[in-house]
């Protein structure tokens, strides 16, 4: 940890000169180590050119990839300065119309209450925090691909704070989260719990609240195929068996003598080629997937491509709310597994298994040495541990629920043709098909087949009419676009 000292600039001259101190200042108290994907910020004062700077920072350190999600929370007495600041263009007198441009920008790309302002890849929330006295609190938690840090101190998210004010605060610095000080790890850890919507629910009680900040629409528009792919997410489904998969890792010399055994069968692995074993059958805990929970929304909600499901940033809300609800009963019987690996029920389990194995291998006439029965029954504790920590992981334990994540659409176009051109043509390919179903299902292609009407379907067209009606064909979903499971293929 360090204490960083900012002693002010408080003669500057002009807005130009302002943001060159503020992207100077930001730079020297929050150095960032790595691609940001996650960033949370608690003050009690702000205003909007500090936070054009502070977005315009965050989108200068994103991850290009998957994107950045920035939250902030601050007093809402604050906030309602701030909207006074940003209001619409036709509310603004004849001496406010020679507004700066950043201010424009900032305000144009507000959307309404409740949900997200998306900057270049950076997903902005922005919470009114009220409390009976004053919200008083001042911390920065950062989230990288290397590590995570935290800065606690004086410092509000304002000009003055950032360039003007005697300020101090303290920097962990950029830890690992896996090999960094303990310590540390678990402050930076405190921190990020802190700034959350549930943490100050939980600390206000009845004494505050904390709502979505208002703000302005910010319309669909799009000009070129690759606006409205990289305005999506891209949606990866995780088989839970994966994550519960122990690898033997057996010696080159075993693997080919076990492929030769055509009589033998060996116990606990699927096949005499297979290299793991399933840890879930070993404790009763494996299940097939129920009825509810197939993935049946990817249909309606998503378009396949060659980099995974497409689906508009409008309508992530909606595929995650159904996997919530058809999710409930695999949660229980993680929850249960959870339990397991956190007393470390699968090691008995994993030997007995592993023993199983081996004797089956020594009659068939493919000796194992001691070594390496240490040496697994060694990796097997440490793996138990490692699979307990991650589950007790609440980002990573509701991947595994939902069995399902996303990421932000790669930007392929400035580097790679070639990829840009199949990622595109892989899209209009699957709505074309989804198009000429006897019973579309697709949302999407249903909403171009309204706007094409009984003409020819052609790409050409699909093309333009996605373009020149970006707003309703990827607007959010609406009363008549309800998921209805009688729509549902058999």
């Amino acid at each position: 940890m360090k204490i960083e000292h900012n002693s002010g600039r408080p003669s500057f001259n002009g807005v130009k000169n302002s943001r060159n101190h503020i992207q100077s200042a930001l730079a020297h108290l929050i150095p960032i180590d790595g691609k940001v994907k996650l960033a949370k910020v608690a003050t009690a004062y702000i205003d909007s050119l500090a936070l054009f700077n502070f977005i315009k920072y965050i989108e200068d350190h994103a991850d290009g990839r998957s994107g950045a999600i920035l939250e902030i929370y601050a007093q809402r007495s604050s906030l309602q300065s701030l909207w006074n600041e940003l209001k619409p263009a036709d509310q603004l007198d004849s001496d406010e119309q020679k507004e700066p441009q950043w201010k424009r920008r900032l305000r144009t790309r507000f959307k309404e209450s409740g949900k997200n302002l998306f900057i270049r890849g950076v997903q902005v929330s922005i919470f009114a925090v009220n409390y009976q006295t004053l919200f008083h609190s001042k911390a920065i938690y950062l989230e990288t691909n290397r590590g995570h840090q935290a800065i606690v101190g004086s410092l509000n998210l304002t000009v003055n704070g950032l360039i003007a004010n005697e300020e101090l605060v303290v920097n962990t610095g950029h830890q690992h989260q896996l090999y960094g000080r303990k310590d540390t790890n678990r402050f930076i850890k405190s921190v990020g719990r802190y700034i959350s919507s549930e943490a100050f629910k939980k600390n206000f009680g009845k004494k505050g609240s904390v709502t979505p900040f208002i703000c302005t629409k910010h319309p669909i528009v799009a000009k070129t195929l690759r606006d409205i792919l990289l305005d999506g997410r891209l949606w990866y489904e995780r088989k839970e068996i994966e994550a519960f998969a122990f690898p033997l890792n057996l010696p080159e010399n075993i693997r080919k003598a076990a492929e030769n055994l055509i009589k033998v069968k060996i116990p606990h692995l699927k096949s005499n080629l297979a290299s793991s074993i399933s840890v879930l059958d070993l404790i009763d805990k494996s299940f097939q997937t129920d009825r509810s929970e197939n993935p049946r929304w990817r249909r309606k909600f998503c378009i396949p491509t060659c980099y995974g499901l497409w689906s508009p940033r409008e309508w992530c809300k909606d595929i995650v709310e159904i996997r919530d609800e058809r999710s409930k009963e695999r949660r229980k019987r993680l929850e249960l597994t959870r339990e397991d690996f956190n007393i470390g029920q699968p090691n008995r389990k994993i030997d007995e298994a592993c023993e199983e194995i081996w004797i089956t291998l020594n009659n068939g006439g493919c000796p194992v040495d001691q070594y390496l029965k240490d040496l697994t029954e060694s990796r097997s504790k440490e793996w138990v541990k490692r699979v307990a920590k991650k589950l007790n992981n609440e980002n990573y334990f509701k991947i595994l629920v939902t069995g399902l994540s996303d990421v932000g659409a790669p930007d392929v176009w400035p580097g790679n043709p070639i990829d840009a051109e199949e990622f595109e043509q892989t899209f209009i390919d699957s709505i074309e098909i989804e198009m000429n179903r006897p019973r579309v299902q697709s949302l999407l292609a249903k909403r171009l087949k309204d706007l094409n009407g009984d003409e020819p379907v052609t790409q050409k067209k699909l093309r333009s009419l996605m373009l020149s009606e970006a707003e309703f064909v990827f607007g959010k979903n609406d009363e008549n676009d309800h998921f209805d499971e009688s729509e549902e293929e058999s």
